[in-house]
């Protein structure tokens, strides 16, 4: 926990501005700390409320710079620097039943599908609480991977992901498979979730399956995975090869860390934490092993409400990793 020094700022706030002392956890997002704020100024009997009043922290002083609420605490804010949280009134909601109905007549139209589209309503924490949700259109044909990128777009936030294959590893399924028969000229690959590949092999040898796998699997892929060769070996003297066409196992190389070399990596903090975006339908997190869905093949167009599906967006730091066990 850090402990923080915050100055209201509220013109309905007669005479000395109050100060509080806030602990938090810098690795929370700054509209968290915000939320926070709003509780403890209610124990303090301050007439001010997240239904009635907008909080904006500064830093320095009440003019200082603005902070904005979708970063981390300890991105922006210096546990030495004094922060100034303003607050003011909400604008009131027109009652007036005829605007009201022109308005939602004009977002009707503004929504409005064209054939073999949706309107994608974009909705994060801060959006939510001032109520200035934007649309966007996409295609029913857009997957999940575009509508994860046309999201981050919108937001102006890297388009990045929680990486799914932190715990890949495929040796086991490589083994058995290994076992069986396998022909001179093909070679067998299994890979992310326990996905099976067959590949023409032009020659049998270890480098043309590695020139294979990096034609089909990107250049780089040994310097992002843990490549491994399975099957009967025959040896003749000096030289070692195979009796048939290896099955290649394709792992993350987190689990083929040794175990004290892993520890040393948990030590550094910035060796693993990353900012992700998340998506969720209003009935379930959208995970990213379905990339690959539209959004007609995923049902989520049959989540649209009038025409408008929303979407919730939270931008987010990594989890810390659990601790590994040290040998005494």
């Amino acid at each position: 926990m850090q402990r923080y020094t915050v100055t209201i700022v509220s013109g309905g706030t007669p005479g000395q501005p109050p100060t509080l002392v806030v602990p938090f956890e810098p690795s929370a997002l700054v509209t968290a700390f915000i939320e926070e704020l709003f509780r403890r100024i209610a124990r303090q009997g301050l007439a001010l409320a997240p239904n009635t009043h907008v909080a904006t922290l500064h830093l320095d002083s009440e003019t200082g710079a603005i902070i904005d609420c979708e970063d981390v605490l300890a991105d922006v804010i210096d546990p030495t620097e004094k922060l100034f949280a303003v607050f003011s009134e909400k604008h009131p909601i027109a009652t007036n039943s005829t605007t009201g109905q022109q308005a939602a007549a004009q977002q009707t139209v503004m929504t409005a599908p064209t054939d073999g589209s949706l309107s994608v309503r974009v909705i994060t924490p801060a959006l939510a609480k001032s109520g200035t949700a934007s649309i966007i259109q996409l295609p029913l044909s857009t997957t999940i991977r575009q509508l994860h990128t046309a999201v981050a777009e919108h937001l102006r936030l890297p388009d990045k992901t929680a990486d799914l294959d932190t715990n890949e590893c495929n040796c086991n399924l490589a083994r058995k498979i290994a076992d069986g028969p396998s022909p001179p000229t093909q070679f067998v690959i299994v890979h992310g979730k326990s996905a099976i590949q067959r590949f023409d092999l032009p020659t049998a040898s270890e480098d043309a399956l590695k020139g294979v796998i990096r034609e089909h699997l990107g250049q780089d892929v040994e310097s992002r995975k843990k490549l491994s060769l399975y099957g009967a070996e025959s040896h003749t003297g000096t030289a070692s090869g195979y009796k048939k066409t290896p099955v290649v196992a394709m792992c993350s190389k987190h689990r083929h860390i040794p175990m004290h070399a892993k520890v040393a990596d948990e030590e550094d903090p910035s060796s693993f934490r990353s900012r992700v975006i998340d998506l969720h339908s209003s009935e379930a997190p959208i995970h990213p092993a379905s990339m690959a869905a539209t959004l007609e093949s995923a049902g989520l167009s049959a989540l649209a409400a009038d025409g408008v599906l929303e979407i919730y967006a939270v931008h987010r730091c990594t989890g810390w990793p659990t601790s590994v066990l040290r040998a005494p």
